[in-house]
């Protein structure tokens, strides 16, 4: 306890500045083609799809969440408790590849570079992006967006990693339900505004 006449007694923090004027600008929605839709409640497919599996390593789809724009999956990975990667782990030499194999010979996410995205386009060919990934040591998964839907009633996933001993491995895909939820799907549960003229709406820009 301190005595007012103490100097200790006096405030420790300098005051806040004050904050500072709100834009008088509107809020801005955008949708971006490589993210799921903000407005659309997915429809869900499907179990576990197992992709890979060793004696350290075992690497599986855990579920699919279907847009008429296209579908969400998350790659889930597990290592053997003192068999995982320690150095570089996330470095691109060491990273788990993964691909889609449509019917008609249409390779997803087999080259690196795909070449710029804009807002108001969407690619001709379907793209895999990555959205957001969490964990590491022995587990770790990661979601991907797959984007236009592919069509055909046979997808393969193809999956890669040489860092943990998984040669290229290609598993087959029963695609018919996930069309199946695109066409039941509620679509959009409102429409979004249409942007403002003049404002940058890329990865970091497009927020009001």
């Amino acid at each position: 306890m301190t005595s007012p006449d103490d100097p200790v007694a006096e405030p420790f923090f300098e005051p806040l500045p004050p904050s500072p004027a709100a834009e008088d600008q509107p809020p801005v929605y955008v949708q971006m083609p490589w993210q799921p839709p903000v407005n659309v409640v997915p429809v869900s497919v499907g179990g576990t799809v197992e992709l890979a599996r060793t004696d350290d390593t075992v690497v599986a789809v855990t579920g699919l969440g279907v847009y008429p724009a296209g579908v969400a999956f998350t790659v889930q990975t597990w290592q053997r408790p003192g068999s995982e990667l320690v150095e570089d782990q996330w470095g691109w030499r060491n990273a788990l590849r993964v691909g889609v194999l449509l019917e008609d010979g249409t390779k997803i996410g087999a080259a690196p570079d795909q070449g710029p995205a804009t807002v108001d386009s969407v690619p001709e060919t379907p793209r895999i992006a990555g959205l957001s990934g969490m964990g590491g040591g022995i587990h770790a998964s990661m979601e991907h967006w797959l984007y236009p839907l592919p069509g055909g009633e046979r997808w393969t996933f193809v999956v890669e990693w040489q860092a943990r001993g998984i040669p290229e491995t290609r598993v087959a895909f029963d695609a018919r339900p996930v069309h199946e939820a695109a066409a039941a799907s509620a679509g959009p549960l409102w429409e979004l505004p249409r942007p403002p003229e003049g404002r940058e709406h890329g990865w970091f820009g497009y927020a009001g």
